[in-house]
């Protein structure tokens, strides 16, 4: 199998940071005319990226592998856990608890991959990621009000995003299927996961304020124009989140998710005007070094298998080339000789080849830290 080329991977992290940010002003956009349902709105992400999907394979963008619904129901209950625990996490937390525990995302991947694959993260790289968390907790955590069903859900929420991560990477892998392959699968179990929950996660016909529920909404033309261009973006998102964890890791997804919320506060600051503080100034600060910390010592990384690579795979072949000799002989005995001679083929065998609800939430968290819209959580996701 051909190695991708190397600018594939800043190629889909710009696609990912560029729609990301596109999405948010979208679902901005639909939010103001009133349109809260974000349950519903990832339901559309997903069936918007699964009919994407299909029509990409129908041209030839990617070949549909047959794959088990069963393997993919995992990744998708953690999916739908995500969507459905921060939710519940936005609405009973205040907006600096909520952004604290996001926050602990970035952590519980490392226990996670720890505990679960026994993946250990380089020393300095875990070091990297400690002022990339606290620039962002500086950053966005504003006053912290506690409460226990609000611990529980967050918490939950912690969980589910945190195995989705690391799943859409590992399930990549252990099902040996591509990430328009996996995401083709885990689109449509997850749309229809979601779309089951709708009507136990928001009103259909009023809300408890008497507001229009989702069957009462008015979709003028401009509201439902927005909407659609949530949709079109979120298989974009989606897509480019598959393809970002699928050739770097987790870890560097949610690292890509706080520099993305790092450039939306700058904007927000040099362009909007709004108020920033020492502390998010600090923490904005804080985060960028982090950031450039972790990708020095990535790409450090990347570099050094490349130079012990040859002296490696000199030894499996001399390895390999003495286990097939020594067969050749148990098996031509009679012939006392039989050449082995390094310019045997035998020398070069080779062995044999082998989601924009998130950034959904993050919008809603900042309105209601404005005094904006309602709450509704709902990836897109960034982080």
């Amino acid at each position: 199998m051909t190695e991708a080329p190397r600018w594939l991977i800043p190629f889909y992290m710009a696609l990912n940071f560029t729609t990301s940010v596109l999405i948010i002003w979208a679902n901005k956009i639909a939010f103001n005319a009133g349109f809260n349902f974000t349950v519903s709105l990832t339901t559309l992400h997903f069936t918007f990226t699964f009919v994407g999907l299909e029509i990409g394979s129908r041209y030839g963008l990617f070949d549909k592998k047959a794959l088990s619904i069963i393997s993919v129901v995992p990744i998708s209950l953690a999916f739908c856990g995500f969507v459905v625990f921060n939710n519940l996490s936005l609405q009973y937390n205040a907006v600096g608890i909520y952004q604290l525990l996001k926050v602990l995302t970035t952590p519980t991947i490392i226990v996670l991959q720890h505990t679960l694959y026994k993946q250990v993260l380089p020393f300095w790289q875990i070091i990297s990621l400690v002022p990339v968390c606290v620039g962002v907790a500086l950053a966005t955590v504003t006053s912290i009000e506690v409460n226990f069903w609000g611990l529980v859900f967050g918490g939950a929420g912690i969980i589910s995003t945190s195995l989705y991560q690391i799943w859409v990477k590992k399930e990549q892998e252990s099902l040996q299927c591509t990430s328009p392959q996996l995401l083709y699968y885990q689109s449509a179990v997850s749309g229809v996961m979601l779309c089951c929950l709708v009507p136990f996660m928001e009103p259909l016909v009023t809300d408890k304020d008497g507001n229009p529920g989702l069957l009462l909404f008015d979709f003028t033309p401009w509201v439902t124009f927005w909407i659609l261009t949530s949709a079109a973006l979120a298989f974009l998102v989606n897509l480019s989140i598959f393809l970002v964890i699928g050739k770097t890791s987790p870890i560097s997804y949610n690292v890509l998710g706080h520099g993305k919320l790092t450039c939306i506060l700058l904007t927000g600051y040099l362009v909007f005007g709004q108020e920033a503080t020492w502390k998010n100034i600090t923490g904005v600060i804080m985060t960028l070094i982090g950031i450039f910390w972790y990708t020095h010592l990535k790409l450090q990384a990347a570099s050094e298998p490349k130079q012990s690579k040859s002296p490696h795979q000199q030894n499996k072949l001399v390895n390999k080339d003495g286990a097939h000799k020594e067969a050749r002989e148990l098996t031509e005995r009679d012939h006392s000789n039989v050449s082995t001679e390094a310019g045997s083929p035998l020398a070069n065998d080779e062995e044999p080849g082998g989601s924009s609800d998130e950034d959904t939430q993050m919008l809603i968290a900042h309105h209601r830290g404005e005094g904006g819209i309602s709450p509704h959580g709902g990836p897109g996701r960034e982080e």
